[in-house]
């Protein structure tokens, strides 16, 4: 049986998978609530719609502890955005880390991150590296059910112009012939397919806690 009447936490609401994934669950008949938690406010209202907005993000998390039934984490940054190390570990480690501590203490059903493909905390690769030691260090909270979705290059409409990630995109489409066997997991995913993939990872039995871009891909058109 469906249980209905459920409450969604999201945060990172601004960003492109957020704000796809905001669209999905106000038209989901499973949830009659969508906690947004940030320190910018979304561009649209709904009746479903509950914004919480903290200037300090982490006090803010840490003096008012997050409740509901399903947590969305879709925090990121660039280099670009956030060059100094200590703040961009903080939005990518320390933020979703405190959130999911927090789901676990109130007991949400569900927690669901958005990730990097090739996350891993031995990694070379900065960006990489840091979502790895995320996962590790969230892993170890021993959630009851946890998905950190894996998406490869992320297509959709972006508020900041990033010239070199168009450039990428433009060649990544030219060459969809290429997204076959073992390089179909660098296939680049559409926000709309990653945060529909997210909502049923939430509200479905699911084993696997890494789910993979081609796997995400797979699930948006169940």
């Amino acid at each position: 049986m469906v249980q209905m009447g459920k409450v969604a936490v999201v945060l990172g609401a601004t960003g492109v998978v957020g704000k796809a994934l905001v669209l999905q669950l106000i038209q989901d008949y499973r949830y009659d609530q969508i906690h947004l938690i940030g320190r910018t406010a979304l561009d649209f209202d709904h009746y479903k719609i509950k914004e919480t907005l903290y200037s300090d993000l982490e006090k803010g998390l840490r003096d008012h502890p997050i409740v509901g039934d399903h947590l969305y984490c879709c925090l990121g940054s660039t280099k670009a955005k956030t060059p100094k190390i200590e703040a961009y570990k903080k939005i990518d480690i320390t933020l979703p880390l405190l959130i999911s501590l927090q789901a676990k203490e109130a007991h949400f059903e569900a927690v669901v991150v958005v990730s990097s493909l090739g996350a891993n905390k031995d990694s070379k690769n900065f960006y990489s590296q840091i979502k790895g030691e995320m996962e590790h260090q969230i892993q170890a909270l021993d959630l009851p059910k946890i998905h950190f979705v894996q998406p490869s290059l992320i297509l959709g409409d972006r508020k900041e112009f990033r010239l070199g990630e168009l450039i990428i995109k433009g060649l990544m489409r030219s060459l969809f012939f290429l997204w076959k066997g073992p390089l179909k997991e660098y296939k680049p995913i559409q926000a709309k397919d990653i945060a529909k993939a997210m909502i049923w990872l939430s509200n479905t039995p699911y084993e696997t806690k890494s789910v993979t871009s081609s796997k995400l891909i797979e699930i948006a058109q169940y």
